[in-house]
């Protein structure tokens, strides 16, 4: 492929790193909702996407990543196909929802930790160098644990004649 796009001088790597944040910060709004307008979301997207694509080590690290954020698309689209087709997903709450969230945070923690492993010398604020992961997915496992028991609540007594 060429380097040079329509002979516009933007590169591969600066068009394909500003079309992923586009999508990204579009994706954001529109879940968010902040501006309640469509159009306004994509122009706040697009010059956002603008101008971080003027910062070189933005792109690079984007550039860097990319291929493990598109497997992790690939893996997170067949998981929920898969649950559409076996009827796990449905519209509601409940156990599943739960169950379907938790692992979902424990994909999304293994992925970023094998990103983070990826870079030498960084230690995350909290867990450090890797020592203390499986101590915080603990706790994190616990408070999601008391927080569905407190959302669903107890069960009550059947009430006898």
């Amino acid at each position: 492929m060429a380097a040079d796009i329509l002979g516009l001088g933007i590169g591969n790597q600066t068009l394909i790193s500003s079309i992923f944040i586009l999508a990204v910060v579009f994706g954001v709004l529109e879940l968010s909702n902040v501006f309640k307008n469509r159009a306004v979301h994509f122009v706040v997207a697009l010059a956002i996407a603008f101008f971080a694509s003027v910062y070189p080590p933005l792109i690079n690290t984007i550039w860097a990543v990319l291929p493990n954020v598109a497997w992790f698309f690939i893996v997170m689209f067949f998981l929920a196909f898969t649950m559409q087709l076996l009827g796990v997903r449905k519209q509601g709450g409940g156990v599943e929802t739960m169950v379907v969230n938790a692992g979902m945070l424990v994909v999304l923690l293994s992925v970023g930790w094998m990103i983070i492993q990826s870079f030498p010398g960084m230690q995350l604020p909290l867990i450090g160098g890797g020592e203390n992961l499986l101590f915080l997915l603990g706790i994190i496992f616990v408070i999601s644990l008391f927080w569905s028991a407190m959302k669903l609540g107890g069960v009550e007594a059947p009430k006898g004649k």
